[in-house]
C-alpha cells in the first residue's frame, strides 16, 4: 500500500501565535508596517514540512481571526484596509 502524508495547518492559531509572539520585537518593513508574524509563520510552516516531510500540505485559516490581528497589525503600521 502506497500511503500519503498530508498535514493541515490551523494558519489562524499559527498567525495567532506569532502575532503575540514578536509583537513588542517591532519588525517592520521599509513601509514601517509589521512584518514580524509573517515571518515567524512562514519559519513555522518550514520547521514543519522539513520536520514531517508531507506529500501534501494544506492551510487552513478562520476569517475571523485573520480580520482581528489584521486589523491590529494595521493600527500599528497606520495603514488602511478595504475590502
Amino acid at each position: 500500500m502506497n500511503s500519503k502524508k498530508l498535514v493541515l495547518v490551523d494558519g489562524s492559531w499559527y498567525l495567532y501565535r506569532a502575532f503575540y509572539a514578536v509583537e513588542k520585537q517591532g519588525l517592520t518593513n521599509s513601509k514601517g508596517f509589521p512584518t514580524g508574524a509573517i515571518l515567524v509563520v512562514t519559519r513555522m510552516m518550514e520547521k514543519l514540512r522539513e520536520q514531517h516531510k508531507p506529500d501534501f500540505f494544506g492551510v487552513v485559516f478562520d476569517p475571523a481571526i485573520v480580520w482581528k490581528i489584521l486589523g491590529k497589525l494595521l493600527l500599528r503600521g497606520k495603514g488602511s484596509l478595504t475590502v
